[in-house]
């Protein structure tokens, strides 16, 4: 131990520390838990994400600084009023040391940077570390976002660990190397944008919604009726149509948030109705309507009680309605959840029927309730994460479609198919010809030819280069095109500059003669990427012969190029269509079984 005021330097496993108790009331045991906790820590984080990390730290306590810890160049400073008042956080400390290893030229996102921080720092500050473990240590918060720097948004990255092995990785080496750019990157890996995947993310934690009776009790009908009401509201809001209590037109709103209903809520209320215990839901707001006779259902409770939600004048004050009078917090402009309790028998003798709605997240009481503005026309002007879609009919922004074949509305329970004849041009991709040049029809054709031979490995009708039937296959992922890498292949062939693709396999097909049209070069090319055979070990399809990554059951994405003018003066024409994400080559193909019957 040393003595305090004194500043020491250690050296084990490669990694010096300086150290120095700089706060002599801080117990030198909680000092040392942290000198223990860098030498456990950051060399297992540096040796699995940056074996060039600085191999030289600080660590110091400041009885001045209030927060908890802070990382400024390799020196960890822990306030020492947090440290007097949580001796036995320690992990904060690994949490540290992994800014050290991140080491990014450019921290932003913070949303990335911190909660990767959170991730690799609890991988390696707890004995019992898995994922698993992870997902009860961080609570699960339908008011959560993936754009929180802290909190239990580190939760987000270990769902996606599990569900995509080695993305936690890939993650932190495109931030180190400042690829994030406009966060392709999250396609490139899984398929999906990063607000598909939160959405995701939302969905796997739902909570299941019981069905009552939709008289006294909620089903889908009484919860898409408490929607369909506040979002009238909302709407009208947006088109500058809604009568404030004043008996004024209310400014129109810009960029306002069409609400989804949470069952979490819901639950939580309901709990509290029949059990009189108090609840806590973070970041929402509360509005308990009483009612001194019965009620006879929720609906008509409902009806009664919204325009009370939504009583409340604001004034326009230099592009903002703030709030003159009343509770506006239904009406806030990012406010994205409801949910909703009825009883007939509450908590109070002297009432006879209650009905409780929350609404979440709400920002301080002081914030503008929207900004003024116009309804949203295009979903260029919905440009609040996760909420990047306009609904032109109510004026609203909604979360983008899911990875889904079908979508259901909020207000309904009428699920209605994508149209099958018409397909809108894939997000930021050129429309040529469709001869030579790609356009959406194209594009199709190659996810047709190629989802074809992957069903057919599905259902076990594949044949494989040596004639035999491959063994069928389940949980094969059906594949999306993208464009990010046709754009790469495309720029390589008119410029014959080498390109990289990150966890992808490219596969080139060079024709002698001059190919007609793209659709002819699928057509040939196609049977070519599927050359290959497996053989069965131990219920895994294992490669003996051939390419076989476009086969491989985890893949999502695949995208190509096409040129008559190529790079090798030997051929006419060319085909080059890379697929991702990709495994080493010593994995199985697919895992052998029956094709999907259901979402199960």
């Amino acid at each position: 131990m040393m003595p305090r005021g004194t500043s020491q330097t250690r050296t084990k496993n490669g990694i010096t520390l300086i150290y120095e108790n700089l706060d002599t009331t801080v117990p030198q045991s909680t000092f040392q838990k942290y000198i223990d906790m860098i030498f456990k820590a950051y060399p297992k984080q540096c040796a699995k994400y940056n074996p060039n990390c600085p191999k030289q730290l600080g660590l110091i306590t400041n009885a001045s600084y209030d927060g908890a810890a802070f990382n400024g160049g390799n020196q960890i400073t822990v306030g020492g009023p947090y440290a007097k008042a949580n001796p036995n956080d320690v992990n904060m400390i690994a949490h540290e040391t992994f800014h050290s290893v991140q080491a990014y030229p450019n921290r932003d996102p913070l949303w990335i940077t911190e909660p990767l921080a959170s991730f690799a720092g609890l991988e390696f500050a707890v004995d019992n570390w898995s994922l698993d473990y992870a997902l009860t240590y961080w609570k699960y918060q339908s008011t959560d976002h993936y754009t929180q720097s802290y909190g239990d948004t580190p939760r987000f990255y270990v769902y996606l660990e599990k569900r995509f092995p080695g993305i936690v990785k890939y993650i932190d080496s495109i931030m180190r190397n400042n690829q994030q750019g406009s966060g392709a990157f999250w396609m490139n890996f899984t398929g999906e944008t990063v607000d598909q995947l939160w959405a995701d993310y939302v969905r796997s934690n739902a909570v299941v919604c019981p069905t009552g009776d939709g008289v006294a009790t909620w089903n889908t009908a009484t919860r898409d009726f408490a929607l369909k009401l506040m979002n009238e509201k909302r709407s009208q809001i947006a088109n500058g149509t809604f009568v404030m209590s004043n008996g004024a037109i209310a400014p129109a709103a810009k960029n306002m948030n069409k609400l989804t209903y949470s069952c979490e809520y819901e639950n939580a209320i309901q709990n509290y109705m029949s059990t009189c215990k108090s609840f806590t839901l973070g970041n929402t707001f509360g509005f308990s309507l009483v009612f001194p006779w019965v009620v006879n259902s929720i609906n008509e409770a409902l009806t009664l009680a919204v325009p009370y939600y939504f009583g409340f004048t604001v004034s326009n004050s230099n592009g903002n309605a703030m709030l003159t009078q009343g509770s506006a917090q239904f009406a806030y402009d990012n406010a994205t959840t409801i949910g909703c309790g009825f009883t007939k028998t509450p908590c109070s003798t002297d009432i006879k029927s209650e009905i409780y709605c929350v609404v979440g997240p709400v920002l301080p009481s002081s914030s503008p309730v929207y900004t003024v503005g116009s309804k949203c026309t295009s979903n260029s002007q919905c440009t609040r994460a996760g909420y990047s879609v306009c609904d032109i009919q109510s004026g609203l922004c909604t979360p983008p479609p899911t990875t889904s074949s079908t979508t259901t509305t909020t207000t309904t329970t009428t699920t209605t198919k994508a149209p099958a004849t018409t397909q809108p041009t894939m997000p930021g991709c050129p429309n040529g010809n469709g001869v030579t040049t790609w356009n959406t029809a194209t594009r199709d054709f190659a996810l047709k030819l190629m989802n074809e031979k992957r069903s057919q490995i599905a259902n076990g009708t594949f044949v494989m280069s040596n004639g035999a039937i491959a063994p069928a296959a389940k949980n094969m992922n059906k594949l999306t095109y993208s464009c990010e890498y046709e754009i790469a292949i495309q720029n390589y062939m008119s410029t014959c500059k080498s390109f990289t693709l990150g966890n992808t396999f490219g596969f080139s097909l060079g024709f002698p003669w001059v190919v007609n049209s793209i659709n002819d070069a699928l057509t040939t090319g196609v049977p070519y990427y599927f050359g290959f055979t497996v053989a069965n070990q131990n219920g895994s399809a294992m490669v003996t012969q051939g390419p076989a990554q476009f086969a491989y059951d985890q893949a999502r994405l695949i995208g190509c190029g096409f040129t008559n003018t190529p790079c090798s003066s030997g051929i006419k024409s060319e085909l080059y269509c890379f697929v991702g994400p990709v495994l080493p080559s010593s994995s199985p193909v697919y895992t052998i079984g029956s094709k999907c019957t259901s979402n199960s």
